[in-house]
């Protein structure tokens, strides 16, 4: 009876490790390396701690949309810097996601390549006043190696009971 057992181990091992030898085909987006866009998110976050909104908005392509949580989007590139300007002079610092933190993935519409990362973790907000921490879901879009859409999940609670006005309206 063992032996059955450790033959039909065996076999199912030997299945599984076979190779394909055909091209698959599918329109499920891929797992692709973070570095290059993880680049692209940290440039964005050390822009925004520098208060250098230039350097910021240089990341972003023109008709990009900034998302939040509360249904706000903020669309081109103007209007993000604008916002950058009032939020980078309440924070002084935003500390966010550890590199393990990431995943990006690759995929195709209508001919055309996108690329994505996906964060989760926590990500904090100070200044000589207050430190916040919450847990944060980003999701950005990359496509020709700028930043299309930034979206961010979190709860802004502790935020709206700090700002004596929500910058983000």
């Amino acid at each position: 009876m063992k032996k059955i057992f450790l033959t039909l181990i065996l076999g199912f091992a030997l299945i599984g490790c076979e190779t394909t030898t055909q091209q698959v085909d599918s329109d499920l987006p891929t797992v692709v390396d973070a570095a290059p866009f993880i680049e692209i998110y940290s440039a964005l976050n050390e822009a925004m701690n520098n208060k250098d909104i230039e350097s910021a908005t240089a990341l972003f392509n023109e008709n990009a949309v900034w998302s939040f949580p509360n249904e706000v989007e903020v669309e081109g590139v103007e209007a993000i810097g604008e916002m950058l300007t009032t939020t980078t002079s309440i924070w002084d610092n935003i500390s966010n996601f550890n590199e393990d933190d990431f995943l990006a993935l690759e995929g195709t519409e209508d001919g055309e390549t996108w690329n994505a990362l996906m964060a989760w973790g926590e990500q904090s907000y100070s200044n000589d006043d207050i430190t916040i921490t919450v847990p944060y879901h980003l999701f950005m879009a990359v496509y020709e190696g700028k930043i299309q859409w930034l979206g961010g999940l979190y709860d802004r609670t502790k935020f709206v009971e700090y700002y004596d006005q929500d910058p983000i309206q």
